[in-house]
């Protein structure tokens, strides 16, 4: 709950910096989206669903929206296929967590694909924020290990 909180702050506040335009504006709109998407939980959901075979109760909403977030934010050219690419993902693990009859196996299987899709994403986006940031060591930019 604090970081949905957390993570709609930082959309929020990183939306209102690019209402300036120019190239920071597209900046501010590949934060606010990494922003999200890396404040979504994924990562801790991803641990509760394969070590405990527990499925959080907003695991559904939380799919529906990085799908949307990654879809409609304007990624740089190079990072627009692999957007795509995770969206899809996202979108798979919507679908697995929409049906009454929970298949536990395809959960797991969706819900993982798409926590290494994003992890995987999150490195490309922040190494290229660092780079367009000219951050003196921005080869690897990243956080999570």
């Amino acid at each position: 709950m604090i970081v949905s909180a957390l993570a709609a702050s930082a959309l929020a506040a990183a939306l209102a910096l690019s209402a300036c335009g120019g190239s920071s504006s597209k900046n501010g709109d590949v934060i606010a989206g990494i922003s999200y998407i890396d404040g979504a939980g994924l990562h801790e959901m991803n641990e509760e669903i394969v070590n405990t075979g527990k499925i959080p109760g907003d695991a559904h909403t939380v799919a529906v929206r990085l799908q949307a977030v990654t879809l409609l934010t304007d990624w740089p050219g190079d990072l627009d296929a692999q957007a795509k690419a995770l969206a899809a993902l996202f979108g798979e693990m919507a679908k697995a967590l929409d049906t009454d009859a929970l298949d536990l196996k395809r959960v797991e299987e969706t819900t993982t694909k798409a926590h290494d899709g994003w992890h995987d994403f999150s490195h490309e986006v922040w190494d290229y924020l660092a780079k367009e940031a000219k951050v003196t060591g921005a080869d690897d930019a990243h956080g999570h290990d």
